[in-house]
């Protein structure tokens, strides 16, 4: 009857340490399923870009070559930008004539600033090709197409503006 009774507690502590074993499997696995996703939401999203990286993005994936990074000191000389509007910007054009190319993003501080940004930015668009036309100088008037996915307000100045608008937008899209 002894040797029932041992059994019979073994069995007990085989069972319960079995079903501990199995609840801390549980409790882990479900563990991992929750915290899977927010570990893949670390990852830079879209909306975690620099303007840098936008526009170096749509140019890679538009394959234009011979563009250069305008300095952000000099963009000024392009946009007017009000102060505190932005929290980021990227300009680059093109290098060689013949090839009137220019790519630029703004990282908008508000959403609020949208217009005041799209604004300067048709200012500027409109000055360009009024100048271009008048003058008939190197600067050539040029198809330009902006798209706005907030925090980001992207111009593409180019024969397939559309196109690097496109690209912009699939780079921006939300998830």
């Amino acid at each position: 009857m002894e040797e029932s009774k041992h059994k019979s507690k073994k069995k007990r502590n085989l069972i319960l340490t079995i079903s501990i074993i199995l609840a801390i499997l549980l409790i882990a696995g479900i563990s991992i399923l929750i915290l899977l996703p927010s570990q893949s939401k670390s990852r830079k999203t879209p909306v975690d870009m620099t303007a840098d990286e936008v526009v170096t993005s749509v140019i890679k994936k538009m394959k234009y070559t011979n563009l250069s990074p305008i300095s952000r000191e000099n963009i000024s000389r392009y946009y007017e930008i009000p102060d505190d509007t932005l929290s980021d910007y990227a300009m680059y054009i093109s290098g060689s004539s013949g090839s009137e190319i220019e790519i630029t993003c703004f990282v908008l501080s508000h959403e609020e600033d949208t217009d005041v940004m799209m604004k300067s930015v048709k200012q500027y668009l409109s000055s360009r090709n009024k100048n271009a036309s008048e003058q008939n100088t190197s600067i050539a008037v040029v198809p330009y197409s902006t798209s706005t996915n907030f925090p980001y307000l992207f111009v593409a100045v180019a024969p397939d503006s559309d196109a690097a608008v496109s690209a912009f937008e699939t780079l921006t899209k939300s998830a």
